[in-house]
């Protein structure tokens, strides 16, 4: 026959191996929840972060040339089309080229602009939109001494950078 004291060390025994799985579990779960939130809440700063960058680097176009048409010739490996950036250069600025690049993984077009008021030259990055950057909401923010604005538009992700003034 089994003593009260061993009833209690067996419960002791299987309630404390059940009492650290569920701690384990906890911890885990918590875990998973902090990254994804993590991820889905700084997705525009990442992008920020990385235009900013690329901006910062100022590399020269791959392809010169002051049509959209023209560039999407060049630019063959793109999934979109260039054309629809028409409405976001418009009137007010000049192409002058362009070059791949990519957005958090997206491959993406860097379009070289000059805004045709002031001369100062700009970089307008564009990517088809994926999961992850179909919830990007809009920013204007100053990053690293650098204006970026990020949309979604017409199922595409812009982002214009321009330095500061």
């Amino acid at each position: 026959s089994c003593a009260a004291s061993d009833v209690s060390k067996i419960q002791k025994k299987v309630f404390g191996s059940v009492g650290k799985i569920a701690i384990a579990a906890l911890l885990i779960v918590g875990f998973i929840f902090t990254i994804t939130q993590f991820q889905s809440s700084n997705i525009e700063d990442r992008i920020v972060k990385e235009i900013t960058m690329n901006h910062n680097k100022q590399l020269n176009v791959e392809f010169p040339s002051d049509s959209l048409s023209d560039l999407q010739t060049k630019l063959t490996k793109l999934d979109f089309k260039l054309d629809k950036a028409e409405g976001v250069i418009s009137d007010n600025y000049i192409l002058m080229g362009g070059r791949y690049c990519s957005i958090q993984g997206n491959l993406a077009a860097q379009l070289k602009i000059k805004d045709k008021n002031t001369n100062i030259i700009e970089t307008l990055y564009i990517t088809d939109i994926n999961p992850e950057l179909s919830n990007v909401k809009s920013t204007n923010i100053n990053s690293d001494g650098v204006n970026i604005k990020v949309w979604n538009q017409d199922g595409l992700l812009y982002g214009i950078a321009s330095d500061i003034q």
